[in-house]
């Protein structure tokens, strides 16, 4: 399978939202959409939860600023613990990654980064298949 030049940072914003920070992808494969798992495998991203709008089309090179994906409504975070760039129409994964905690700040810390004390989970992915 040819390399979509996957790559960027997975932030959970909140129970429906999650961040993504400099996305890069190609764009030049159909059916691909963010999509959740329990965990970091094709099986679970095969039956996992697809996010946001169709990214085939679009080429991504890390300058355009924040991604936000809103979950469908109804759907949480509960429950998955992996992101992946996913082809539907190949079941192929072209960059996934697991979500790792990343402990509270401080309220003291809160007062210095403003909104940041909102993240509490984020994951670096990178196109490893």
């Amino acid at each position: 399978m040819e390399a979509r030049n996957v790559s960027g940072t997975a932030t959970i914003v909140d129970a429906d939202t999650i961040r993504f920070d400099d996305f890069t992808y190609d764009g030049r494969a159909s059916y691909v959409y963010f999509y959740l798992g329990a965990a970091d495998t094709d099986g679970d991203f095969t039956t996992g939860l697809r996010i946001g709008t169709l990214l085939s089309g679009t080429a991504f090179d890390g300058t355009q600023g924040p991604v936000f994906v809103d979950l469908p409504i109804g759907d949480t975070v509960d429950g998955y613990h992996a992101v992946s760039v996913w082809c539907e129409r190949f079941n192929a994964n072209f960059g996934s990654g697991t979500f790792l905690a990343v402990p509270e700040p401080t309220a003291l810390a809160l007062i210095a980064l403003g909104g940041l004390g909102m993240f509490f989970w984020r994951r670096r992915f990178a196109s490893i298949r």
